[in-house]
């Protein structure tokens, strides 16, 4: 018989630490990158979440204007202006 969904999720929190949201926003401001794989269920989700975004590549010093694009009008995104390279 096939698992449950309840079950795989029980499975995988034994093996997979979970990590607050705070500890997310200090790993993916540290040196070493780390991969972030996102399990959050619906309700969880639905709290809120962090987009990140990695540039290829060093950008010119100063002020880079930002701009969010999408598709389907039933979203509101909210994103900042832009972003300042040193």
């Amino acid at each position: 018989m096939a698992k449950t969904y309840q079950q795989i999720m029980d499975e995988a929190r034994q093996q997979v630490p979970e990590v607050s949201p705070d500890d997310v926003r200090a790993r993916i401001g540290a040196a070493s990158k780390p991969v972030v794989l996102d399990v959050r269920e619906k309700e969880e989700f639905r709290q809120g979440y962090v987009l990140n975004y990695a540039l290829a590549g060093t950008p010119d010093p100063g002020w880079h204007k930002l701009t969010v694009t999408v598709p389907r009008a039933k979203y509101t995104i909210r994103a900042r202006e832009g972003y300042f390279a040193r």
